[in-house]
């Protein structure tokens, strides 16, 4: 009997102990969403939108550089926020680095529960996921976007450094590793003021094996053969969306 009773009062313990253990907190989106975050789970799928971001050893400017980010990359927001105590304004998210490293971003620099995608096609922007919200902005083919829910019809999204924002179609994009990449190079490569920089950069893109799949990959062969001035993107279909 006694031995029944202790295995019940444990027992209860026991899932006393899980519920708390998976105490549920909240974290606000830059878009004022705020999401769940469970304690010991892997935490908010999250993208840089800003090249060379610099990651802190604390949430402070002033604090010790430990890395930095570069745009597209995906990291991890563990849920944490803080206000930089010398500028109200400023505000930093813990974030972990696919190797490991952890530290704190600026929230400028992050789009929070996103996915890093490219531009396939021109991607008129709306300001909410409705046709008639239609505004005179658009990303272009090529260009880097993080969107949140893009396994929808609509999904949201934000551009490089947040310039641009608002809902886009979902087949306006490609969410595959190697479309972004070739993108994200192709832009770093086409900045080049030098135009045998700029040729040899493109040249590296093109012989990279583990990029010639990319859809991408005919507009810099044509942009090589010199019939093009700037890489001119067409996709071959419409929705040609790669998830």
């Amino acid at each position: 009997m006694i031995t029944r009773i202790f295995k019940s009062i444990l027992f209860s313990f026991l899932v006393f102990l899980s519920i708390h253990c998976q105490k549920e907190n909240k974290a606000v989106t830059n878009e004022g969403k705020v999401i769940s975050v469970i304690e010991g789970k892997e935490g908010i799928p999250s993208v840089c939108v800003w090249d060379k971001a610099s990651i802190k050893s604390e949430p402070t400017l002033k604090g010790r550089s430990v890395s930095v980010m570069a745009l597209g990359e995906k990291v991890v927001c563990l849920g944490e926020d803080k206000i930089d105590p010398s500028d109200k304004d400023r505000k930093y998210y813990k974030i972990r680095l696919s190797d490991g490293k952890e530290g704190w971003a600026p929230e400028y620099s992050l789009a929070l529960d996103a996915k890093p995608s490219v531009a396939v096609h021109k991607a008129v922007i709306y300001l909410r996921p409705d046709l008639v919200t239609v505004t005179d902005k658009e990303f272009s083919p090529m260009e880097f976007i993080a969107v949140t829910k893009p396994e929808n019809e609509w999904c949201e999204a934000k551009g490089q450094e947040g310039k641009k924002k608002g809902w886009i179609k979902s087949n306006a994009i490609s969410l595959k590793d190697d479309d972004i990449t070739v993108a994200l190079l192709a832009g770093k490569a086409m900045a080049e003021t030098n135009k045998e920089k700029k040729r040899s950069k493109v040249e590296a893109i093109v012989s990279n094996p583990a990029l010639s799949r990319s859809i991408f990959m005919d507009s810099l062969k044509t942009y090589l053969e010199g019939t093009a001035v700037v890489p001119q993107f067409v996709p071959s279909l419409p929705d040609s969306v790669n998830r």
